[in-house]
């Protein structure tokens, strides 16, 4: 973003074009490596421009970005036209998801939004014998456990253990399981992965999944009617800003992934934080509200690979990313407005 009242030029190499019916979505890597992307009023964007030498000029008024650029040597747009405004745009740079709720996230290219979120995460879940939810922050081995989807089966993995596969679909009697203060009906698995899940981690529990037929109303403090959810603990998404990340980063003596803070979303090109100030936003063809901080719990202090506390995040968060409530903020929860595909590289338009 450049300063308010200010002009800049950015150059770079052309990444990705694609065209609108009267403008055109230009993806930009600069020279240090940062990838920028932005809406070129009216500007043609034939797809062979990718990989050519771009420079844009940027300026912002009232909050507003407005761009003219030269691509391959050619001026368009050399003044700012006021009827086509030009919003922020940044970049979709990573997408997660956790199919059971507090194991290892999968990292993918392309993520399905559905009607609770993205589809096949958090959609299974481990309790205990009470029926309510665990998660690392009462069994951090749970980090060591590798899931995968292949097929109609989950693959778990564990360290000294044999790979369990089960079929994915719950079988048995429904069972009422407890989500914080949600109770909701599940459906229960395979007992050969509650006996395999229950020996690794010490400790009874079951393997339960979401039926499609049952429904978890968002707290309507933050939601409309028919936002739903699935096993997240309350909201179908999270989006973290890759320079929050690494504005930690440069606090901490031992650097840290993202993955310790189990986002779905992460996006770059944006200033740390950016997304506290942000209401709505754009990625491809779906639009998502930006309800609320997500308040941050111990599992960020524990090293994603063993479970294990490592490092000093949640001490270095509290000296800078504290709320009034004494609660550590770090990421954006998010809404969707409808269902579609979500692929890395996308622009991410901010609109509110």
């Amino acid at each position: 973003m450049v300063p308010r009242g200010r002009t800049a030029w950015w150059e770079g190499e052309i990444l990705s074009v694609h065209n609108r019916r009267d403008d055109a979505d230009v993806v930009l890597r600069r020279p240090k490596g940062e990838v920028v992307s932005g809406r070129h009023p009216m500007a043609p964007g034939p797809k062979s421009m990718a990989g050519s030498r771009a420079t844009w000029k940027v300026a912002e008024t009232d909050g507003v970005s407005y761009m003219a650029g030269m691509i391959a040597g050619a001026a368009y747009h050399e003044a700012f036209p006021e009827d086509k405004v030009m919003r922020e745009f940044f970049s979709l740079s990573v997408l997660w998801r956790y199919p059971v709720k507090s194991l290892r996230g999968q990292r993918c290219e392309r993520l399905v939004i559905g009607s609770r979120g993205p589809v096949h995460d958090r959609e299974w879940m481990l309790v205990d014998e009470g029926g309510r939810f665990l998660t690392q922050r009462q069994q951090s081995r749970m980090a060591q456990i590798d899931v995968a989807l292949e097929d109609d089966d989950l693959v778990f993995h564990a360290p000294g253990r044999s790979p369990l596969r089960v079929a994915r679909s719950g079988i048995g009697d429904r069972l009422s399981v407890q989500v914080w203060n949600d109770c909701l009906e599940a459906q229960g698995m395979d007992p050969a992965a509650d006996a395999w899940l229950s020996d690794f981690l010490g400790q009874p529990c079951r393997l339960v999944h979401f039926p499609e037929d049952v429904r978890r109303p968002v707290d309507p403090r933050y939601a409309q009617a028919d936002d739903q959810v699935g096993f997240a603990d309350g909201f179908p998404l999270l989006l973290i800003s890759q320079a929050a990340l690494d504005a930690l980063n440069l606090r901490l003596d031992e650097p840290v992934e993202m993955r310790r803070f189990r986002p779905n979303l992460v996006v770059s090109g944006c200033a740390p934080h950016a997304e506290d100030d942000w209401r709505r936003i754009r990625i491809g063809g779906l639009t998502f509200r930006v309800a609320k901080p997500c308040s941050r719990c111990p599992i960020p202090g524990l090293d994603p690979e063993t479970g294990e506390k490592r490092g000093r995040v949640l001490e270095t968060l509290m000296s800078y990313r504290r709320g009034e409530d004494n609660k550590l903020y770090f990421g954006q929860n998010l809404l969707h407005d409808g269902t579609g595909d979500l692929v890395v590289g996308m622009p991410v338009e901010v609109l509110e």
